[in-house]
């Protein structure tokens, strides 16, 4: 990937197939760059999220001695050193699930992480409690560990784990926004220098609430303006939630987002916005429509121009009705 006429970042891969399959992959990025770190998340992240269209892919990443820009984004995407005691740490594992697990799930779920890893979760899946909740489970080894909810999903990203009692919050999006934050166009387009789907992570604005929390389950509602769908059209975990001026949120608005600075000031009166760090980003295989959502018990009222609360419940009702309901993309 290019920075005008520098090269920024290289990437290769194959897949082995001798054992378990995997897919070797081989990165170099510069460390002067100022874009090393975009880049790096959005070459990995659409790696991850191409191999696990399919199947859960097993992925082995080599990087540069001493590549800290590198390493660092390689982390927060899940990756783990070969051997957490070696000093140069180059080669870094990850599992890229790639799909919604419900209940109903779990047991696929648990039986390919066995398969995959020699990791064993629970024989049911633990009720929600917050993103820091602990789950326990036995390593290769057999010995007891533990991980929590939010750091799991990071680890087998893109991965959303629909667990009992876990809510959702559907939240309004332009059909413009929607097709650049998240790929939902019905047509392949080139897209412009705005769209931020080519990252693992990212950024959606919306006035100040109080409904949607760290780690909310986000559904995205694509509403009738602007030649939209009013259909739900993907799920997505918020990662992150903070509220910020518009100075303060305007070095993001380039890079993860797709709201251009300028039209900020159409998001809600409040000088201070809210912004959702989005990541696991799943594209519903059918969209589900105004009137669906009404019949499965999700419309307050409002129709949806606002972030809309929604059971664990409906919340699964959306998910089977977009056609994942656990499935593969």
């Amino acid at each position: 990937m290019k920075e005008g006429d520098n090269l920024v970042a290289m990437m290769t891969w194959k897949t082995e197939r001798r054992g378990r399959p995997a897919t070797l992959v081989k990165l170099v990025a510069s460390e002067t760059s100022g874009n090393t770190k975009t880049v790096v998340d959005g070459l990995l992240g659409k790696l991850c999220e191409n191999l696990s269209r399919v199947a859960p892919a097993i992925v082995e990443l080599e990087i540069p001695v001493g590549h800290a820009k590198t390493r660092e984004v390689v982390l927060s995407l899940g990756f783990r050193p070969d051997d957490e005691h070696r000093i140069s740490r180059t080669v870094f594992h990850k599992i890229a699930y790639g799909k919604v697990i419900t209940n109903k799930l779990w047991p696929e779920f648990r039986a390919d992480l066995i398969a995959l890893a020699k990791i064993k979760l629970p024989d049911q899946p633990p009720k929600y409690e917050s993103p820091i909740q602990i789950i326990e489970y036995r390593d290769a080894e057999d010995k007891r560990k533990q991980v929590s909810l939010a750091e799991l999903e990071a680890l087998l990203s893109p991965l959303i784990l629909l667990l009992p009692d876990r809510d959702g919050v559907i939240v309004p999006i332009r059909r413009t926004y929607a097709d650049e934050l998240l790929g939902t166009s019905d047509q392949f387009s080139l897209l412009g220098e705005h769209s931020a789907s080519i990252y693992s992570s990212r950024v959606y604005y919306c006035k100040p609430n109080k409904t949607i929390q760290p780690n909310s389950v986000i559904i995205f509602y694509e509403f009738s303006a602007g030649n939209g769908r009013s259909s739900a059209v993907a799920i997505a975990n918020a990662t992150q939630v903070r509220e910020l001026t518009s100075a303060q949120i305007a070095v993001e608005t380039n890079r993860f987002g797709v709201v251009r600075y300028s039209e900020l000031k159409s998001i809600g009166k409040s000088a201070r916005k809210l912004t959702l760090m989005c990541s696991s980003i799943v594209k519903f295989n059918d969209i589900v429509p105004y009137s669906k959502l009404c019949k499965l018990g999700c419309n307050n009222g409002a129709r949806f121009v606002t972030a809309t609360r929604i059971s664990h419940n409906e919340l699964l009702k959306v998910v089977s009705a977009g056609g994942l309901n656990g499935a593969n993309r």
